[in-house]
């Protein structure tokens, strides 16, 4: 037969400890036992996302057409493709900031950069595709990554300074048999990857290099001499 006496880090009896002190120790001994919720262990429930795709002028669903959803944290992209009713569907995504990127054959891609999925959520969303005819910012990333650096134009002449845009690395290419044609966002992207190269204010240079070789030209062909 044995009896257990428990006693204080001082060495007194339990007994003579005041009973809120006890309860005291009791809750801190609880606490150290359950997980550490401040150690950085995060739980958290996957969320859900349903996309459908709609052309913005007949504003009716498009069937074809391919969806990547991208964590911003530099991971590996989801890539999808709508099921037979049209939509697509991502299931049990982590939480987080998503870059999302819908593209169909004929249409203007659309991005989403900053798409927040929330833990325990299922988020609808529809996106609209336009029509395009022409050039986008995605093919002239293409073709600087390619290294070709061009400068769309609908009408140009191909007189005195034709060449001075070699002096700002870059050629004209003359889009102008289809009005239509547009190449804008194309030359947008152009013209900020020139701006890194020749520094602000060289298109104004360009400009005037241009108009000089003109007047030269032009001087020129008044002279007596000639």
């Amino acid at each position: 037969m044995y009896q257990v006496v428990l006693l204080t880090k001082e060495g007194f009896p339990l007994n003579t400890v005041r009973p809120y002190v006890f309860m005291l120790w009791v809750f801190a001994g609880l606490a150290s036992a359950l997980p550490n919720q401040a150690s950085g262990q995060q739980f958290s429930n996957p969320g859900s996302l349903t996309l459908i795709v709609i052309d913005g002028d007949e504003k009716q669903p498009l069937m074809s057409y391919s969806v990547s959803l991208t964590p911003r944290n530099a991971g590996s992209p989801i890539l999808c493709n709508p099921d037979y009713d049209g939509r697509t569907y991502f299931r049990k995504i982590s939480p987080g900031l998503y870059r999302l990127k819908v593209t169909s054959v004929g249409y203007f891609p659309e991005i989403i950069d900053s798409l927040k999925v929330i833990a325990d959520s299922v988020v609808t969303m529809s996106i609209q595709l336009h029509l395009y005819n022409g050039l986008t910012e995605f093919d002239a990333y293409d073709d600087l990554a390619k290294g070709i650096v061009r400068i769309y134009r609908s009408e140009w002449f191909l007189g005195p300074g034709a060449n001075l845009s070699s002096k700002y690395r870059f050629r004209n290419e003359l889009k102008c048999c289809d009005p239509t044609f547009k190449f804008d966002r194309y030359n947008a992207v152009v013209f900020k990857y020139l701006d890194s190269l020749n520094g602000p204010g060289w298109y104004d240079s360009y400009l005037r290099d241009l108009w000089s070789a003109k007047v030269a030209s032009d001087s020129i062909s008044k002279s007596p001499n000639k």
